[in-house]
């Protein structure tokens, strides 16, 4: 949980106000009670909270309204959740994404396979592909993550096709 605030000066403050494991059921009663503990260990009332930025899961939205505390569904996350369901909306993009997430587990899993993917990227003067190996078994989870992938499955496939045109000749 952290904290933004303008001071006297009006200079612009940040601090992290909790960094803490959240155990158990994550209901709007608990999340409230969280919430409310965090600012009163900090001398914060909720008088001085101008607004919470949530997502909209419906127990954030709940907690926070039984908490008294105005709160508003953070726009970029917003922005997220749509790009990202109209891009699985596409039958195409959607077995793509699938056929991706077998090919970079099956390199998670095997440090043969990995070894011998970076040897080709080397040969091939390709790079690594990290975006690739980390991100595209979490889509959904790094905002990033998806776009910054295809794309370089997509120069890692041009660059594949150029050796293939280079070697025919």
């Amino acid at each position: 949980m952290s904290g933004q605030w303008i001071d006297a000066d009006w200079q612009q403050n940040f601090a992290i106000l909790s960094c803490e494991e959240f155990t158990g059921k994550h209901s709007r009663e608990r999340i409230a009670a969280k919430f409310v503990s965090v600012l009163e260990s900090w001398g914060i009332s909720k008088q001085m909270v101008r607004t919470v930025t949530r997502d909209n899961a419906a127990n954030m939205v709940k907690a926070f309204r039984d908490a008294e505390l105005p709160s508003v569904g953070c726009t970029l996350h917003n922005l997220h959740l749509a790009i990202h369901d109209c891009i699985l909306d596409q039958r195409a993009v959607s077995d793509a994404l699938a056929a991706c997430r077998r090919l970079v587990g099956h390199f998670k899993h095997s440090s043969a396979a990995s070894h011998r993917l970076t040897e080709l990227q080397k040969e091939l003067e390709c790079g690594p592909m990290p975006n690739v190996m980390v991100a595209l078994p979490n889509i959904g989870v790094a905002m990033c993550s998806t776009p910054q992938s295809l794309a370089r499955a997509h120069c890692s496939s041009a660059n594949r096709k150029a050796q293939d045109l280079e070697d025919a000749n």
